[in-house]
């Protein structure tokens, strides 16, 4: 099994509720990475983020699915659970 490290610039989101999908071209031997935010919003996930993409959050929260800005950023990419969560807050 693969392992997928987090990015704030991912290679990979999710398609249905846990099939990986490219999001780019990815390379011969280029690490797996992904966006946590598509997939959980675990309180757990709270970390500092050491990607050093240029567009880095820097760090990573549990309500980072929230801003209208990442949630454009991923559509289509987010697990139907997480797509569930933010169809559900559009209307509170």
């Amino acid at each position: 099994m693969v392992g997928i490290n987090h990015s704030c610039s991912p290679n990979v989101g999710i398609s249905g509720q846990i099939d990986t999908i490219a999001m780019r071209d990815i390379e011969t031997g280029e690490e797996l990475t992904g966006d946590y935010v598509v997939a959980c919003q675990d309180e757990y996930f709270n970390f500092k983020c050491l990607c050093g993409t240029a567009n880095c959050r820097r760090y990573i929260t549990s309500t980072d699915w929230e801003a209208s800005e990442v949630q454009q950023k991923y559509e289509g990419y987010f697990s139907l659970y997480m797509q569930s969560v933010i169809n559900n807050n559009k209307f509170s």
